[in-house]
């Protein structure tokens, strides 16, 4: 995490912010469910639904910083301006985290159909009652 606080890497906070987020989600969707007792429709929705509170938790915690950074500040129209700013950006992050964690449910959501449909056959031999 200190690597992550230099200046020089500023570029890879988004992609490690996004990772936490789909990574913590993912471990918490399907925790303590089996592939047998959910569907895979079930695991996409709640990995939805998951990444949906996880990342409104996070922006929400960045709108509060901001706000509290700019109480802190003097107050003068070219702070105000930033500070709106920086509202916007941050809903345009929420924005795209949302479509990103959207877009590896659907790949995770095609992933475990394919390895239901090729384990199938090991699963449920033929001639097993």
């Amino acid at each position: 995490l200190m690597l992550l606080r230099a200046e020089h890497t500023y570029y890879l906070q988004y992609p490690f912010l996004v990772g936490l987020i789909t990574g913590i989600t993912g471990l918490f969707a399907s925790s303590g469910k089996g592939h047998i007792l959910i569907s895979a429709q079930e695991n996409r929705s709640g990995f939805k639904k998951g990444g949906f509170w996880l990342s409104l938790l996070t922006i929400t915690s960045f709108f509060f910083y901001i706000g509290v950074s700019l109480n802190l500040l003097t107050y003068s129209s070219y702070i105000a301006y930033y500070g709106w700013a920086l509202y916007g950006g941050v809903s345009l992050i929420f924005l795209l985290t949302l479509v990103l964690t959207f877009l590896v449910a659907r790949i995770r959501f095609s992933y475990e159909q394919y390895l239901r449909k090729r384990y199938d056959a090991f699963l449920h031999p033929v001639g097993r009652v």
